[in-house]
């Protein structure tokens, strides 16, 4: 299925200082901004372990889609989803 993937990685050294969600933020305006994306769907994927990844996607308003987890290369991932909602 299509989607656009909202994907952010940060050196250790700047993790805990809002620059994930600040750049997801941005890329969820530039989406949004973008009408041929209407349908689109926004997804984010991250190891199920990562405690600071899912704190990023939740306080960027996505939402936990357990159906769409899966493994790739060997590696599970989990899975959080927002619609584009084009105004």
């Amino acid at each position: 299925m299509p989607v656009i993937n909202l994907y952010w990685r940060l050196l250790p050294d700047y993790w805990g200082k809002g620059l994930a969600g600040d750049l997801g933020w941005h890329a969820l305006d530039i989406a949004r901004s973008v009408t041929h994306l209407a349908d689109e769907l926004i997804v984010a994927r991250m190891l199920p372990g990562n405690a600071g990844s899912v704190r990023v996607a939740e306080k960027l308003g996505l939402t936990r889609c357990s159906d769409l987890d899966g493994e790739a290369y060997g590696v599970r991932w989990i899975l959080y989803t927002a619609a584009v909602m084009v105004p």
